[in-house]
């Protein structure tokens, strides 16, 4: 059992709303290889799954050539064997997964990593040949009203960066640092149980982290919406998550991308239910 975290954005084509035909010009399964001086250096490998006439699912796997080892170490030998490499050199592995699904009632769009969300709406631009752009699911602004509670705050400091005229506060204490190393800057991670204060803590955040976010080298706000959605604030943005449980292949060890999305798609409809 593995849990995956997906980031929730709104995904826009051509500034209107999409239907789900509008993908059926998005091939079930491809392959794109990359190529070097007419050598195929690496691949990506794409597969579409339609669900409930709603949502769309896609399954990317992705493999490079180099670096190759020519010894790999045989784990089931007793005594750890070296034995040549049983994959040839011009063999790729797929072992690079990204998930993705997108809702067409909803307009929104689900990515097992945020960090890829840009070349995956560069990718069904290409497809498309269509404007597709993405957006945070809420603003800023809104970031505090829409939380139904804090279960993080972190933010890193320097010295002189608070209070810096006050000896007896937490600058000036960076500044000689407790073991006396002469720290540079500090890290610090406040945890609070579902019991706390919101409105305070709210209160709290926008006066003394919003309002001065510029003071900050980095500054996370981990909130919750609600039992399912969790929405991260920092210095690049906001990131809205929901995170799902979802089986492994007992022989490889990896993702099977139909329980996955229909673990997310299930997520995703007790959430509508609870609103």
């Amino acid at each position: 059992m593995k849990r995956i975290s997906f980031s929730i954005n709104q995904l826009i084509i051509d500034d209107k709303i999409f239907e789900l035909d509008f993908f059926r010009c998005v091939p079930d399964e491809c392959k794109d290889p990359f190529i070097v001086s007419k050598e195929i250096r690496s691949i990506k490998v794409f597969k579409k799954n339609i669900f409930e006439d709603r949502f769309i699912g896609l399954y990317f796997k992705e493999g490079e050539k180099y670096p190759y080892s020519p010894k790999v170490i045989k784990s089931s030998s007793r005594n750890l064997e070296e034995i040549d490499n049983p994959k040839l050199p011009d063999e790729i592995e797929l072992n690079d997964h990204f998930f993705a699904l997108i809702d067409c009632r909803t307009q929104l769009i689900y990515a097992s990593d945020q960090r890829r969300v840009i070349g995956l709406v560069d990718w069904i631009r290409g497809k498309t040949k269509h404007e597709v752009v993405i957006k945070p699911l809420f603003e800023e602004r809104d970031f505090i009203n829409k939380i139904k509670s804090v279960s993080e705050v972190s933010f890193t400091v320097i010295p002189n960066l608070f209070n810096k005229y006050d000896p007896q506060l937490l600058s000036a204490k960076l500044a000689e640092d407790i073991y006396g190393f002469g720290a540079e800057k500090a890290t610090l991670s406040l945890k609070f149980g579902r019991n706390s204060k919101i409105n305070e803590i709210k209160e709290k955040i926008n006066q003394k982290l919003f309002n001065r976010k510029s003071d900050y080298e980095k500054l996370t706000i981990v909130g919750r919406v609600n039992d399912n959605f969790e929405s991260i604030f920092n210095l690049d943005g906001i990131i809205n998550k929901i995170s799902v449980a979802t089986n492994l292949d007992e022989n490889t060890k990896n993702i099977n991308e139909l329980d996955l999305f229909e673990s997310l798609i299930n997520k995703i409809k007790q959430n509508e239910k609870t609103k």
